[in-house]
């Protein structure tokens, strides 16, 4: 995910919606619109300095099957 075009996906909603089950999603640099996440998955700050800003929602964790989790790694 790269808001400046380096990725597939320039915003977290549209990654999550095409991610899979157990998907680590990169993220670079740059400020996010949060996600709603319904499957495991991991989102993972590719640099020391990458963060999740401005939301206009925020990153919402729900019906999350029982053997799946999600992970934030790296996201300040």
């Amino acid at each position: 995910v790269d808001q400046r075009g380096g990725g597939d996906f320039a915003d977290l909603p549209a990654a999550v919606t095409a991610a899979s089950p157990n998907d680590v999603l990169l993220v670079r640099w740059g400020s996010y619109t949060g996600a709603r996440i319904t499957r495991g998955l991991t989102i993972r700050g590719l640099q020391s300095t990458a963060f999740v800003a401005r939301l206009r929602t925020p990153i919402v964790v729900e019906g999350l099957p029982a053997n799946e989790r999600v992970a934030l790694q790296g996201l300040h």
